[in-house]
């Protein structure tokens, strides 16, 4: 399973994409919320994680895009 994941806070996108990845799934972290959205929408990803509170694109904002 393909997980993109957006998350602004360094700390947090290691830690939760260290146990994702350790529970054997494949994650692609993005800091930016244009960033996410346009891997999105030109790959293919079977989850979305989304921060909701992201300065450039929130997740609210990226969901609506998508």
């Amino acid at each position: 399973m393909r997980i993109a994941y957006l998350e602004d806070e360094v700390e947090l996108a290691e830690t939760v994409g260290g146990w994702l990845r350790n529970a054997g799934y494949q994650v692609e972290s993005f800091k930016s919320g244009a960033d996410c959205a346009r891997a999105v929408e030109n790959q293919r990803f079977d989850v979305c994680l989304l921060d909701w509170m992201v300065p450039d694109l929130s997740g609210a904002e990226v969901m609506a895009r998508l």
